[in-house]
């Protein structure tokens, strides 16, 4: 449920990105597929965990990590939204804006990392992998939907 109230952030970020195109795009296939991608995201993750919480023997922490998980990325969103919206409508140079934005990923994955760690009660290098594991994977469905 956590991916509905964070939708219309989402849309912003989807908004802002197809504000930046030089080139003209397909808005009905580019929405389409952006909204494929969230999908795939939030079905993707839970899969995958379940099967990385298995074999690393921490079957018990799976559902209150994903719980955890899912709701922690409605903030993440929010907060990448507003992040992205000031240099995305010229209030701020666009340096600033992706000083701002860096800013918040680095926040947001060491958040992730935090919920990671506490859900599953793993070692700091255990959850580093799982955060990078699940931030190659999203990067990897990107690359796949988009090119």
């Amino acid at each position: 449920f956590a991916a509905l109230p964070v939708a219309p952030f989402f849309a912003l970020l989807v908004y802002l990105d197809f504000h930046r195109e030089a080139e003209p795009v397909d808005v009905g296939r580019e929405i389409f597929v952006t909204f494929l991608v969230y999908g795939v995201g939030w079905i993707i993750v839970p899969l995958v965990m379940m099967l990385v919480t298995k074999l690393l023997g921490m079957s018990r922490g799976f559902v209150p990590m994903m719980v955890a998980y899912n709701w922690t990325t409605v903030p993440q969103i929010i907060i990448q939204a507003l992040a992205a919206l000031p240099g995305g409508i010229g209030l701020i140079s666009l340096e600033l804006s992706g000083a701002i934005l860096f800013t918040v990923v680095v926040y947001i994955l060491v958040f992730e990392w935090y919920v990671i760690r506490t859900a599953l009660q793993t070692t700091a290098i255990t959850a580093v992998a799982i955060v990078i594991l699940l931030e190659t994977l999203g990067i990897l469905i990107n690359l796949i939907a988009y090119n």
